[in-house]
């Protein structure tokens, strides 16, 4: 709504381009694993399991305004219950994603910090890799050769490392940080 205000001049403001909600899979790094499963929150993603459920998705995420898709293939640091090394979406969800996106003419993005997610999502012809904490020299052939971009995660985790987790939420990402810097 504030991008179609500044687009409809009401008032002046930045281009904006984004993508409203990233897509999960159940017990991946979008899903909320840490609470019971009768407790019910609205998380800021969406969960899609499946091909079909994964067009759907797609479909509803551009209908409703969103410039990119976000898949979130692997694990994350800052999200309870799965690893970064997980890889959550089938070749066939990521390729169904890529396409129905392309088809109407939006980007994909792919939140990937597992070397095999990395390249799976690559294959499947996503823009961009937001992370790429794992990936190898093959990873970044296929990007070259793919023209895919790398959006990466270069201070976050040294800032938690720095200054702690004020509230301890973080602390999943402080712990995996000093682990991954430790073998760098």
């Amino acid at each position: 709504d504030l991008r179609k205000a500044i687009d409809g001049g009401l008032f002046l403001g930045p281009r904006l381009s984004g993508a409203a909600h990233y897509l999960s899979t159940t017990g991946g790094g979008g899903d909320i694993n840490f609470l019971a499963p009768e407790v019910h929150v609205a998380a800021d993603g969406r969960i899609a399991d499946g091909v079909e459920e994964v067009r759907k998705a797609v479909r509803e995420e551009i209908k409703y305004g969103s410039d990119w898709v976000k898949l979130l293939v692997t694990g994350a640091f800052m999200s309870a219950g799965d690893r970064p090394a997980d890889v959550h979406f089938s070749p066939e969800e990521l390729k169904m994603a890529v396409e129905e996106a392309t088809r109407h003419g939006v980007p994909v993005m792919a939140h990937a910090h597992a070397n095999a997610g990395i390249k799976l999502a690559i294959r499947a012809g996503v823009r961009s890799i937001e992370h790429g904490t794992f990936l190898d020299d093959e990873a970044i052939r296929m990007m070259v050769e793919r023209g895919t971009y790398l959006v990466p995660t270069l201070y976050i985790g040294d800032y938690y490392i720095a200054h702690g987790s004020p509230t301890g939420y973080q602390e999943k990402m402080v712990e995996l940080s000093k682990k991954y810097k430790a073998q760098q």
